[in-house]
């Protein structure tokens, strides 16, 4: 589906559709050398091909803002990113699908020009405003926050990499869209980048639900990378979230 043009519609209990389809996106299988010699099966979920906007785990942590936004009345979402964020890149993309003002605290300065994700997100309507770094630190303190919702809002704010509860409970859709491919075996695993942990935590919880359940035999390993430095704070928000 393009984002090209907004669409407006909620079902009742306040979910937006249509929504990206990930039903049928293929799960490839990687031939490498080294594999076949240590008799490993690797493969490779490719939820990038299901939206060229919204595509990857990006939908998953903003479906259920986006829902929840609405449900609280709001038509404006704000959050923060720097010149290269994907999440900025997927939040503009689903504001403009879906009729919703965005608004982005941006660290550092706008560039005179913009690079190619400044440049999306600005075609989608998203509202740059420019923050310095030691002000962007602040992006977890509430009476910052308080300060931008007075001056912005209302809005429904999204943490950086939509990293919060709401966007945990939608990634436990991924679970589901991995679960025809998981072998009910004990020494599979799986892997996957973590800046926020958020998909992380949702795709843990997802896994269980289906364990206890009774559709899944065995629990995957699941091991998070870690793609920032400093990245300790990742195991606390995850034991938060899971909680």
């Amino acid at each position: 589906m393009s984002d090209s043009a907004p669409s407006d519609s909620l079902l009742s209990d306040g979910w937006l559709a249509p929504e990206p389809d990930f039903d049928t996106v293929p799960l490839q299988t990687l031939v490498d050398p080294v594999l076949k010699q240590h008799a490993i099966d690797l493969q490779i979920l490719r939820l990038d091909l299901a939206d060229p906007a919204l595509g990857g785990n990006k939908w998953f942590k903003l479906r259920e803002n986006l829902r929840l936004a609405r449900l609280n009345g709001h038509d404006t979402l704000l959050s923060f990113g720097g010149a290269w964020s994907n999440h900025l890149y997927a939040l503009a993309a689903a504001g403009h699908r879906y009729g919703m003002r965005t608004i982005a605290m941006l660290r550092g300065e706008i560039p005179s020009m913009l690079n190619p994700t400044l440049r999306f997100v600005h075609e989608r309507g998203m509202q740059l405003i420019p923050i310095t770094r030691s002000e962007y630190r602040r992006r977890h303190e509430s009476a910052f926050v308080d300060q931008l919702l007075a001056r912005y809002g209302p809005a429904w704010l999204i943490p950086e990499g939509g990293g919060n509860l709401a966007g945990t409970h939608g990634c436990q859709a991924l679970a589901k869209v991995l679960r025809p491919s998981i072998d009910d075996r004990p020494d599979q695993h799986i892997a996957l980048a973590c800046g926020t942990a958020t998909t992380m935590a949702g795709l843990l919880a997802g896994l269980w639900q289906h364990h206890q359940l009774g559709d899944l035999r065995y629990m995957p390993l699941v091991r998070g990378y870690a793609v920032l430095k400093g990245a300790d704070f990742l195991q606390r928000d995850l034991e938060s979230w899971l909680a």
